[in-house]
């Protein structure tokens, strides 16, 4: 049996060290940085399929032919903060409402940052000494440790999940680039 991986992200080289565990284990890795197609993913036969720092969305055929393989790992405590630049709304909303910073690792569902959480862990923040670049970098290493970490239980389906709340925030492309982007673009 093939043992291929999805990988999807827009930022290959920040996940390069899940990359290289998995080629190092011999899997087969293939790199998505484009709109995913289901063709082409049925021709795969992926044992799972992983979303990370993407920025297109599954579409409900996909979802369904693959339910039950595709995981996202996503830079929130989810349910706080799903959607776009989840780490910098995390910033934002944790000095504000006092929302928790963290990872999560998903399952994907028909909405957005919604499916059943696999595995969560909260990452701490000095607002004295972190920048908001410090802690982008901190979630992505807080990540990719418990994603190895669990790596075992995730292939095996060993694992058990947490169905999220569905009152937290979801914050648009739009409200970034209208609110936050401005501001980091002035201020850095």
């Amino acid at each position: 049996m093939e043992k291929n991986i999805i990988f999807c992200t827009d930022l290959p080289y920040i996940v390069k060290p899940l990359l290289d565990f998995f080629i190092h284990n011999n899997f087969n890795v293939y790199l998505y940085t484009k709109k995913p197609d289901k063709v082409e993913f049925k021709k795969l036969d992926p044992i799972i399929i992983i979303s990370y720092s993407y920025s297109h969305i599954f579409s409900k055929e996909i979802i369904d032919e693959f339910s039950n393989r595709i995981i996202n790992i996503h830079l929130s405590c989810l349910p706080y903060n799903k959607g776009y630049r989840p780490t910098v709304w995390s910033v934002v909303y944790h000095y504000i409402l006092n929302y928790p910073m963290g990872v999560t690792i998903h399952k994907i569902d028909y909405d957005i940052d919604t499916g059943p959480i696999l595995f969560q862990e909260k990452v701490r923040v000095n607002k004295y000494k972190d920048t908001l670049r410090s802690v982008w970098l901190k979630h992505h290493f807080t990540v990719q440790r418990l994603f190895l970490l669990n790596w075992d239980k995730i292939i095996k389906g060993n694992v058990k999940i947490k169905i999220q709340k569905k009152e937290r925030n979801y914050n648009s492309k739009k409200k970034y680039k209208k609110f936050l982007e401005p501001i980091i673009l002035k201020y850095g």
